[in-house]
């Protein structure tokens, strides 16, 4: 959930149109009050996974191919972010809390 409770980020492999490609898990945006269809925020080439809440709500940080990414949460095109470059897997990724 969005910090204001407004919205849900997930991760989904459900086909749409202009897929890049077929069956990877992308991250998507709802309203859950609303009828309308999830939004896709993130149109990826391979499976994203874990999306996090800045706690501010205008990001959100995502595990994709073993690294940690970061996207505007408005899907601003060219706002994805590769935030860790590492040989390991970096998964399930958060944000910590502002104080």
């Amino acid at each position: 959930w969005s910090p204001d409770g407004s919205q849900i980020a997930f991760a989904s492999n459900r086909e749409h149109e202009g897929d890049a490609e077929e069956g990877n898990f992308e991250i998507y945006l709802k309203e859950p009050n609303l009828v309308s269809s999830a939004k896709l925020l993130v149109d990826m080439t391979a499976d994203g996974f874990f999306p996090s809440w800045s706690p501010d709500g205008t990001q959100l940080i995502f595990f994709l191919v073993n690294d940690i990414h970061r996207i505007d949460a408005d899907g601003s095109l060219g706002s994805v972010v590769k935030l860790t470059d590492s040989r390991g897997r970096n998964t399930d990724p958060h944000w910590s809390p502002v104080e």
